[in-house]
């Protein structure tokens, strides 16, 4: 019972404050904040170029050739102190696991076929060049279209969303909308581009 008064006390005084203060500060919409243009990229701003380009993830034979030697050729690994785990850094056993499933197992043609699924395409934006993943539906007769933007967080990336993205450009019995999905990648700046 006490807490029950408690809850309706409370209620009653936000009400009330919010009366008094015709709702200015609880219902109020605040200003849009003032961005300043910045030029993120290393390139004239002047030469700045917006135009959109296909983008595929193709790495090259040389490349992995050269990850399979270095992997093949790293040092040996200190062995780890008994019953560690990751206390002091990565653990030598896990370590080498890792390195042999790259070394042994992992078919990096495979994943980047699983990559490349999904329209992908970068465009400068105020000087950082931006990939991002731009998914339409196949189906868009009898529903409406809406766009969504998902954005990752770091550490994470746009391969959180490989799952998901079917699920929302597919249209769903007994809804009349289905989503057209732009994911963008967390910008990077790359001094060569």
């Amino acid at each position: 019972m006490g807490l029950k008064r408690v809850l309706v006390t409370w209620s009653i005084a936000i009400v009330l404050v919010a009366v008094y203060m015709k709702g200015k500060v609880l219902f109020e919409v605040p200003p849009l904040p003032q961005l300043e243009e910045t030029w993120w990229g290393p390139r004239d701003p002047s030469k700045g170029d917006t135009e959109i380009r296909p983008f595929k993830i193709n790495v090259s034979d040389e490349a992995l050739k050269d990850l399979q030697r270095r992997l093949a050729n790293a040092l040996p690994f200190q062995e780890p102190l008994e019953d560690v785990k990751q206390h002091y850094g990565m653990n030598a056993n896990l370590l080498k696991n890792i390195v042999d499933f790259w070394r042994t197992k992992y078919d990096w043609r495979e994943r980047e076929k699983f990559l490349n699924q999904y329209p992908q395409f970068t465009v400068s934006v105020q000087g950082l060049r931006i990939h991002y993943l731009h998914v339409k539906p196949k189906e868009t007769k009898g529903v409406k279209v809406l766009p969504l933007l998902l954005l990752h967080d770091w550490p994470g990336s746009i391969r959180e969303f490989y799952e998901m993205i079917p699920l929302l450009t597919t249209p769903q019995k007994g809804r009349d909308f289905v989503f057209e999905v732009i994911a963008p990648s967390m910008p990077v700046k790359f001094p060569s581009l």
